[in-house]
């Protein structure tokens, strides 16, 4: 979630005003895409994240299965 949070954030940042969110995490999609409030323990972190994300003129986040997701594994490495 933290991950999620720093990618808009960064995005933000750079000035961009548009930008796709992909992640492996189904929970994290989940969490980030739902209209409900958050009452986890992560729920301020989820508020914040959508926030941020909120402030781009357009802005999605997308589930990637795992295996489309080596090249950011590697990298990561």
């Amino acid at each position: 979630m933290l991950a999620a949070r720093g990618a808009t954030q960064f995005v933000v940042e750079l000035g961009f005003c548009q930008s796709i969110f992909e992640g492996d995490s189904e929970l994290v999609f989940q969490s980030l895409t739902l209209d409900s409030s958050p009452c986890s323990a992560l729920g301020h972190i989820i508020k914040d994240t959508q926030s941020i994300a909120s402030s781009l003129q357009a802005h999605s986040f997308s589930r990637i299965r795992s295996w489309g997701n080596t090249v950011a594994h590697v990298l990561a490495k």
